[in-house]
């Protein structure tokens, strides 16, 4: 517990940052409400799929410099909500 806190104030303290910290078998049951398999995700949200599309690639840019990071479908990259691997 202690090390979660700990990890949790270091996060949270980078806006629009969340976290989660679960048991197995709780994960399990957030992975089948919310479509995401992965352990780290992404979500961004909206109306206008332009801006929806352009945000996603922005953020794929990010991500893909991160050293060790790696998507789970064979490399990171921007995907709907829907497409499975």
């Amino acid at each position: 517990p202690e090390m979660f806190e700990k990890m949790g104030d270091v996060i949270n303290s980078i806006p629009g940052v969340g976290t989660e910290f679960t048991q197995p078998i709780q994960m399990r049951f957030n992975e089948l409400m919310t479509g995401v398999r992965q352990d780290i995700a992404i979500k961004i949200y909206g109306e206008d799929l332009d801006v929806l599309v352009k945000k996603g690639a922005e953020a794929n840019a990010i991500i893909s410099e991160v050293p060790g990071v790696g998507g789970g479908c064979g490399g990171t990259s921007f995907r709907s909500a829907s497409d499975t691997c």
